[in-house]
């Protein structure tokens, strides 16, 4: 694709795009020479876009006819019936803690039922996708291998659970039939919305460290993930993980996964993981902290360094994503990244 150079007039607002959650920032439509799913598809097939994407480059769709993606986002019963609590700090809901559905895994077959996937409402969430949108489609499967362990048994209960010897065997068994499950969902989604990026929703660690060892991942939790990740990749789509917490050692697992892109959580060391990582997993970076109320000059001042480090000659690109919903962004972050990122990938074709 010809590159077109910078011009001021792109920064011109042309509209706004819905937000995925309540309460984050206003998402900017500009006047770019090309469409932002235009441009990640240029990521996806591992060329120099024309900017570093954002947030405002794709639509999220939750698919609230599910279940398990009402609980997540508002509370309610999930796919399993397990009652979950909106927690506002948060912005989201949680398995309320203190009464695990079930305390031994050996048992699971004799408690837990899968759903039939066949009886929600699939036709709404094809009715829901308009086929003008300029961004690029992307669903998330929420309650993950390990996520889906931790709402049945709490997370106490789970963490102790999955290096159990005697319920290893049990517990293998069910993350199989998760990921049977999780397969047919892939395949309904693609069957009636064809998202370009499907993001699978795993937390592996908490503010300090990984959950459990990497061996324990790769015994228990990959042989199931595995199956999921490459399946969709066999259908046509971008794997994304979204996968919480310091885990920024175990990025060889998310790769061996089949992990395309991940967004790690700032506590993570991102210029590691970028030079260690990043021309084999397509990286969501975090902006250095903004001052919401400094001047426009200063904002450029503060993000030029951030931006020339992410887009160097030979250098994969990476997506900036740091439209929180938790805080007060400036309200030029996403056109100071826009532009800075434009001349400077713009310079390096």
């Amino acid at each position: 694709m010809n590159r077109i150079p910078f011009s001021d007039n792109e920064l011109k607002v042309i509209g706004e795009y819905p937000v995925p959650f309540p309460g984050m920032p206003l998402l900017l439509k500009y006047n770019t020479p090309i469409t932002p799913a235009q441009n990640y598809e240029m990521v996806i097939r591992g060329e120099r876009p024309f900017w570093l994407p954002t947030m405002s480059d794709i639509s999220m769709s939750m698919g609230g006819f599910l279940p398990d993606n009402e609980a997540r986002l508002k509370g309610g019963k999930d796919f399993f019936g397990l009652e979950w609590v909106f927690v506002p700090v948060a912005g989201g809901a949680t398995r309320k803690p203190g009464k695990p559905y079930i305390t031994d895994m050996n048992t699971w077959k004799e408690t837990i039922t899968f759903p039939d996937l066949d009886q929600y409402d699939w036709k709404s969430y094809k009715d829901s996708i308009k086929p003008e949108e300029d961004r690029i489609s992307h669903v998330t499967i929420l309650n993950g291998i390990f996520e889906r362990l931790i709402s049945f048994m709490d997370f106490a209960n789970a963490a102790m659970a999955i290096i159990d010897e005697d319920q290893e065997a049990a517990i293998l068994e069910f993350f199989d039939k998760q990921a049977d499950f999780y397969i047919k969902l892939v395949d309904k989604y693609m069957e009636y919305g064809s998202p370009r990026i499907i993001s699978f929703h795993d937390d592996w660690g908490s503010q300090m460290a990984p959950f459990f060892s990497a061996d324990t991942i790769r015994r228990m939790i990959l042989p199931s993930l595995k199956r999921v990740l490459f399946h969709i990749q066999k259908r046509g789509a971008f794997v994304d993980m979204h996968s919480c917490g310091k885990t920024e050692t175990l990025a060889p697992l998310y790769i061996e996964a089949g992990v395309q892109t991940w967004t790690p959580q700032p506590m993570n060391n991102h210029k590691k993981l970028y030079e260690n990582y990043g021309d084999k997993l397509f990286l969501g970076i975090s902006p250095p902290d903004i001052d919401p109320e400094i001047s426009e000059e200063e904002l450029y001042a503060a993000l030029k360094d951030f931006i020339d480090y992410y887009c160097r000659p030979n250098k994969p690109p990476v997506a900036v994503f740091a439209m929180s919903m938790h805080k007060k962004t400036h309200p030029k972050l996403g056109e100071a990244i826009y532009k800075l990122s434009r001349i400077a990938l713009n310079r390096l074709a």
